[in-house]
């Protein structure tokens, strides 16, 4: 695929998965060291007693990357994982997020054994676009809107259509 003028990737049911798999992928289109987002750990039993936020790092590979155009579709049933794989390829200048917002649901849940042998999972971090905007609950914001209704998949064919200009303007 590295000779095709431009990709559109459908994120918009990705649940995520594993992070390192995503950035291992994410590394095929990066160009340059760019920091995705951002994460304050829990440190401390108060609800707000987080770390100061760490920065996410995406990272190239060393034998080079698609830097042509490339449309992500997302949309709420990109979560997890999936919602960093977004926010890795969003923070990319040749990358270009259409849709709907993502989930917002990245907490990195882990479950925390209690003492009466209950275990219970919650969220670990409080998950940060790279200016430090949390996502929890609000999720990643495509730079291009783009609605699915009826029964033909309208985003889509938006989002086709808006590579075909990323392209034009590449040229």
């Amino acid at each position: 695929m590295a000779d095709c003028a431009g990709i559109v990737l459908d994120l918009r049911a990705n649940g995520g998965g594993d992070e390192l798999r995503a950035r291992a992928l994410a590394s095929f289109f990066c160009d340059a060291p760019r920091v995705y987002a951002k994460a304050a750990w829990r440190a401390g039993a108060a609800h707000d007693a987080f770390s100061e936020p760490e920065e996410r790092w995406i990272r190239p590979r060393p034998t080079g990357a698609y830097t042509r155009p490339v449309v992500c579709l997302l949309g709420p049933g990109c979560a997890s994982s999936g919602e960093g794989f977004a926010k890795m390829m969003a923070a990319m200048p040749h990358v270009t997020a259409a849709g709907r917002p993502t989930r917002g649901a990245s907490g990195n849940p882990a479950p925390v054994p209690l003492p009466n042998g209950v275990e219970v999972s919650f969220s670990r971090w409080l998950d940060m676009l790279p200016d430090g905007t949390p996502t929890e609950g609000r999720g990643l914001a495509p730079a291009v809107p783009l609605e699915h209704r009826g029964a033909v998949d309208a985003a889509l064919a938006a989002g086709v259509e808006l590579l075909r200009l990323r392209i034009a303007e590449a040229r």
